[in-house]
C-alpha cells in the first residue's frame, strides 16, 4: 500500500515537473515570438522611414533640378544682357572716339584756311584738347574698360602725343616722366588729362624762348588716397608779378576750372622754372 502511494507521489512530482518545463518552453516561445514581432515592427518602421526619406530626397532632387534650370536660364538671360550692354558701350565709345577725331580734323582744316596766326593758334589748342580726350576713349575701347583706366598708361600716351605735336618746332626740348601705377575713374582721369595737356603745351610755347629745356611730368602718392600730379620745367619761370586770378591765359583758366571740378588743390610757384602741382584724392 505504501509503495503505491509513493509511486503516485512520484508520478505527481514528475507530472508537475513536466508541466513546469512545458510552461517554461511556452514562455520562451512567447518571448521569442514577441521579440520577432517587435523586430518586425521596427523593421517595418525603418522601411517606411527609408521609403519616406527616399521619396523626400527624390522630391528635393527634382526641386533642385528645377531650381538649377531656373538659375541657368536666369544666368543666360543676365549674360546675354551684359553682353549686349558691353557691345552698346563699346559702340558708344567707338562713336565718341570717331566723332572727336572728326572734330579734330575739322579744326585742322579750318586752321589751314585762315592766315590769322592768332586764330590758327586757338584752333590748334582746341585740337590738342580734343585729341587728348580722343586718346582716352581710344585706350578705353582698346582695353575694354568702361568706367576706369590705368591713368599712368593714359598719361604716358598723352605725353608722347603732346611731345610729338611739338617735335618739329621744339626739337631742343625734352620731356621726362615719372609715373606710379594708378587706376582712376573717368570723372577724374579726363580733367587731369586736360590739365596735363594745357600745362605741357604752355611750357612748350612759353618757358624756353628757343633755348634748350626739360619738361617734367610726375605722378606720385603723397599719403593714403592722396596723390599729386606735377608738371614743371627748368625754363624762365613765371613773371614776378604773376597773378592767377588776373591771368588772361585761357589755358590756365581751364586748369583752374578743372582742378575745382575734381576738388583738387592747385599750387603754382617758381623754383628754377615754373612748377604746377595738382593734389587730388581718390575714393
Amino acid at each position: 500500500m505504501a509503495s503505491q502511494v509513493a509511486e503516485k507521489e512520484n508520478l505527481i512530482v514528475e507530472s508537475q515537473k513536466n508541466i513546469r518545463e512545458k510552461n517554461s518552453e511556452v514562455s520562451k516561445q512567447k518571448t521569442i515570438r514577441n521579440a520577432l514581432l517587435f523586430c518586425g515592427l521596427i523593421l517595418v518602421i525603418v522601411m517606411v522611414f527609408i521609403s519616406y526619406q527616399l521619396k523626400q530626397t527624390k522630391t528635393q532632387k527634382q526641386l533642385l533640378e528645377i531650381k538649377n534650370k531656373q538659375i541657368e536660364t536666369r544666368n543666360e538671360i543676365i549674360n546675354k544682357s551684359l553682353s549686349e550692354k558691353d557691345l552698346l558701350i563699346k559702340e558708344v565709345h567707338h562713336r565718341v572716339k570717331n566723332n572727336l577725331q572728326i572734330i579734330s580734323s575739322l579744326l585742322k582744316l579750318q586752321s589751314a584756311k585762315t592766315a590769322n596766326l592768332e586764330i590758327q593758334n586757338s584752333l590748334g589748342e582746341a585740337q590738342d584738347r580734343i585729341n587728348s580726350m580722343a586718346l582716352l576713349h581710344q585706350l578705353l575701347y582698346r582695353n575694354n574698360q568702361m568706367t576706369s583706366l590705368l591713368f599712368n598708361e593714359y598719361l604716358e600716351s598723352l605725353i608722347n602725343q603732346i611731345s610729338g605735336s611739338f617735335s618739329l618746332t621744339k626739337k631742343n626740348i625734352t620731356v621726362e616722366s615719372h609715373l606710379i601705377e594708378l587706376e582712376l575713374d573717368l570723372d577724374t582721369a579726363i580733367p587731369l588729362g586736360l590739365i596735363t595737356n594745357e600745362l605741357m603745351s604752355n611750357a612748350y610755347k612759353h618757358a624756353f624762348n628757343g633755348k634748350e629745356g626739360i619738361i617734367k611730368v610726375e605722378l606720385s602718392k603723397l599719403v593714403k588716397n592722396t596723390y599729386q600730379l606735377k608738371v614743371s620745367d627748368n625754363g624762365q619761370g613765371l613773371a614776378a608779378d604773376f597773378d592767377l586770378t588776373s591771368s588772361d591765359s585761357l589755358g590756365l583758366d581751364i586748369v583752374v576750372i578743372l582742378s575745382e571740378q575734381i576738388n583738387a588743390e592747385l599750387k603754382i610757384y617758381n623754383d628754377n622754372g615754373a612748377h604746377f602741382e595738382i593734389v587730388f584724392k581718390v575714393g
